[in-house]
């Protein structure tokens, strides 16, 4: 099976008395990240698979920046963006130069001070039974994206 195959799916049955059963399915996916291969993609330290470093992006001084979140998952993911270091993260919030477009952010006219780690948060919510006991669980996952300012003058 493949990760684009989660989502839901209605089976209908014929019992033989010409009963029609319709009953759903669910194929949960917690966020993952899947790229066609214009961004690279690295696990940093295996002890936490979703936690993930992308290729830096450059762009020019003055120039618009747009940077992806490549999440698939079902129930679909939202996202966050945040700027900065682990422990100066500030999330950011829709603007005259920050716009968030699906899974992108695009930062206008971008200046020195946009050179930064942007990280884009993704997280869906499924519930699951283990050994008869339901639970609603939160799952995530991290990109960290470095962001270059170039300067040709």
């Amino acid at each position: 099976m493949s990760i684009n195959e989660s989502g839901k799916y209605v089976c209908v049955l014929t019992t033989e008395d010409d009963q029609k059963v319709r009953k759903d399915l669910f194929i949960y996916l917690r966020p993952v990240f899947h790229t066609n291969g214009s961004l690279r993609l690295k696990i940093e330290d295996e002890k936490h698979p979703f936690q993930i470093t992308a290729s830096s992006t450059k762009v020019l001084r003055g120039e618009t920046a747009i940077l992806r979140c490549p999440t698939i998952g079902y129930p679909t993911p939202s996202i966050i963006w945040y700027k900065g270091e682990n422990k100066k993260l500030l999330e950011l919030e829709s603007s005259k130069r920050y716009e968030f477009r699906g899974n992108e952010l695009i930062i206008q006219n971008v200046e020195d001070t946009d050179e930064e780690i942007y990280r884009c948060v993704a997280w869906n919510n499924f519930s699951i039974s283990v050994n008869g006991t339901s639970s609603n669980e939160r799952f995530t996952a991290t990109l960290d994206q470095k962001l270059w300012n170039l300067y040709l003058g």
